[in-house]
This record gives C-alpha cells, structure tokens and sequence, in this order.
C-alpha cells in the first residue's frame, strides 16, 4: 500500500487540479463543481494508483455539449493531454509520474436516473466515505492485495475481475477480510449478496446500494469467481502474507520442460482501440478459433492469448502437427434411403480409400484428406472464422507461424508457461 508520502503527494496534485478546474469553471460561467473519486478520494488506493477527477455538470446541459465542455476543461489544465474515450471521452495525463484521468459527468442523487453510468461514481465515493472506517479501510486494502496476487483485481474487460467498490461492498457486507474468506472457501455456486431488486444471472451479484436497479459486480467473470474460490480454500488452510506480495516488475524465469507437443501462433496487428473494446474481441477469436478446432477434430490441448503494444498472438498447442491422410465419413443409419446416394457419392470420389462398412448401426466409407496439416487448415479457412468486428478488418494480414523454435522465444510462450491464476502460496505445505 502506498506510504504517507505518496499519499500527500497525490493529494497536493489532485487540490491543485481541482483548484485549477474549479476557477476555469468560475471564469467561463459554467454550471459544474469538481470532486475527487475512486480509491484515493475513499482512502483504499494500492500503491501506483491513479488520481481520478470528476466534473460534475448540470442536467441542464445537453449531453453533447457537457462532453465538449468538460474536454476542453481538461484541455486548458494540460494542453498536452492525451484525450481518451470510454462510454464518453475524458483526458489523460501524467503529472510527478502519476496518472491523472479527468472526467466529465452529471450530478444525480441517489438512486435517480442516470445519463451514463460514470455519473455514479461520485455517489460511490460519497457512500463509502460515510461507510467505510479506518478498520475496514485496512481490511479493504487486504482484499484488493490477495485479488491483485490472483490477477482478478479490476473490472476491466481485460481483467473481468473484482473493482476497487466492488472490494468495498465486500468488507462492508462481511466485516473483516477473513469473513470473506471463509465464506468464499466454502461457497459452491455464486457470489450473491443482499436481496436482489430485480433478477441477475451474473456468477457474481452484488445490488449496488447507490443504484439499486444496478449489479456492482457484473463484470466478475466465472473464471475468475472459481480463482477466488480455489485460493481462499488455501488461504483458509494455510494463510500466508505470500498471498499479498506482489511485484510488478518481478521477473521469474518459466520452466519450459519438453512438452512433447506441437504450436501453432495466430499473429495479427492490433488495432488502435480501447482495451475495452479490443479484449472482448480477443477473447472472441480465441473462442471461435478453439471452436474451429473442435469442429474439425483438431486435437487441441490449450489456447492462449496475449497481447502486446502492437500485436495480438493466440497461441494452440496440439498433440499433433496433423491430423491422420485417411478420414472417415460417417453416413447415415442403414435403414434410411439415404445410404444409396451417400455411397455412390463417396465411392466415385477420387478420394475414396475404403468402404462401405457398418459402425453402430451407420454406413461408413473412407476417404483421403485434402489437406493434413493443422497450418494449412487453418490458413485455407480464416476467412470463415470470426474475429469480431476491429480483429476481422485486419485479418488478411494475420500471420500463421508454426516454427517451434521462433515460438518458443516469443513473449506469447514465455507467457503461457507462466501461468498461474489461482496463486497457491500453500501449496507445497499441503504436500506434506
């Protein structure tokens, strides 16, 4: 967690921001106020986190122009700003190495309707101010470091993981850190807490108390529901301060041991999108390309995406380079008039190997594959595969590498061997 020093500096930073903003507002005559959100506003920030500054605009402006506005507020406090977009666009910069979002909005009470969704956010900070205490700010601060060690922490679409309020409607609902986890160690289906106002179907549903028509915890996927559950079972067994130690710039080698297997990596370029908007898609193809697999009995092991500054890779590994020159067709039951035409089709075929014969009940005859190798199969139907919608107008220039040796030096592989989400830092006592 951040020491008193980072914390007064990011303080000094936002007030003279805020400062800054709020005479800006005066001089142009403008109906708004400024308010620090987020963690550090609340006292819960990790260290390294952000300064989130929200102006908060009359329902009076049109949406429209309350964009335009609060852009070129944030423009006159840092010209150098790199404007950004998400369900409306804010600017970006960084100030003493500290990121600095600034962010338009309405001003709503509670459980009013809102415009866009960032317009809770200042309730949100609102709320947990009068909530929170410095005994659940400590707990809350637990949480956030043992969800960070697992990799789950964050709502990004990238992450689909647990908020920084999230985190806090957690402890405020169980009390203490421990609570939580022995609830999760022994939970066996979703996460639900308080009594639903309308009906979820999220694996995670947490009834926002500032909008009550609102899941808070919408974006924790199953995946990472089941991590949490997996890592408190262990934790619960064998708590250990491993499981709040993290290290960013930590660099553990992986252990490659011989596989035994074969890769194929899909590289594509990635297209300047917000993440947001690009992960989901990313994870799309991953889907779609694991279902093409599938489909064409492809015997895949793993898929695995990752992406970098300017490229996307989804990595297979398959048990095989290719599958067997012989296939079988399997026709259908011998008692259905179809069976004439199913043989006569296959056994004039140029490709025919063997057959007519009966399996289970059915007519089968062996052909000769066309094409065997799982790069060509894959390079002669990508066009029938879908992408999504950025991922697709780029894909005539994805590049299919089967080169064991050129993947298995790429950042994608070293990735792969690192995986591991859930954490178990108990692991090995529990052997004994």
């Amino acid at each position: 967690m951040p020491d008193e020093n980072e914390k007064r500096k990011k303080h000094d930073i936002a007030e003279d921001i805020m400062k800054r903003l709020s005479s800006e507002i005066e001089k142009r005559g403008i109906d708004a106020d400024t308010i620090l959100v987020g963690s550090l506003a609340r006292g819960t920030a990790l260290k390294n986190s952000d300064v989130d500054i929200f102006i908060r605009f009359s329902r009076n402006y049109e949406r429209a122009k309350m964009e335009r506005v609060g852009i070129e507020l944030g423009f006159s406090i840092f010209p150098d700003a790199t404007p950004k977009y998400a369900e409306h666009p804010y600017v970006s910069s960084v100030v003493k190495g500290t990121k600095v979002d600034i962010v338009p909005c309405y001003r709503i009470d509670f459980n009013t309707p809102k415009i866009s969704s960032v317009d809770r956010t200042p309730l949100h900070t609102q709320y947990m101010k009068e909530k929170l205490t410095d005994k659940s700010i400590g707990e809350v601060i637990l949480l956030k470091l043992f969800l960070r060690r697992q990799g789950i922490y964050g709502s990004e679409l990238k992450t689909e993981g647990f908020s920084g309020y999230v985190c806090e409607l957690l402890i405020l609902h169980f009390g203490t850190f421990n609570n939580f986890m022995e609830h999760m160690s022994g939970l066996s289906g979703r996460l639900i807490i308080q009594d639903q106002v309308k009906e979820f179907h999220s694996p995670v549903v947490i009834v926002d108390p500032v909008d009550l028509s609102r899941n808070a915890g919408a974006a924790v996927s199953n995946d990472s529901l089941s991590i949490l559950k997996t890592a408190s079972k262990f934790f619960c067994l064998n708590p250990s301060e491993d499981y709040f130690y993290y290290d960013e710039n930590e660099n553990i080698e992986p252990v490659n041991h011989e596989r035994g297997t074969y890769f194929l990596a899909l590289v594509i370029e990635r297209p300047d999108i917000i993440d947001d908007i690009l992960f989901p898609q990313v994870h799309l193809m991953r889907r779609k390309l694991d279902e093409f697999a599938k489909i064409q009995s492809l015997p895949i092991l793993n898929i695995f995406d990752h992406v970098e500054e300017k490229t996307v890779t989804i990595l297979m590994e398959f048990a095989s380079p290719a599958l067997p020159s012989v296939e079988k067709k399997v026709g259908p039951p011998a008692g259905n008039m179809n069976v004439v035409s199913f043989i006569e089709k296959h056994i004039k075929s140029p490709d025919f190997v063997r057959g007519p014969f009966v399996e289970n009940g059915r007519v089968i005859i062996e052909v000769r594959r066309k094409i065997t190798q799982f790069r060509d199969i894959f390079m002669s139907n990508l066009e029938n595969i879908n992408f999504g919608k950025n991922l697709s107008r780029l894909k005539s220039g994805t590049s299919i590498i089967d080169n064991q040796e050129e993947i298995k030096k790429s950042y994608a592989y070293r990735e792969f061997l690192s995986v591991k989400s859930p954490y178990l830092a108990a692991g090995k006592d529990l052997k004994k």
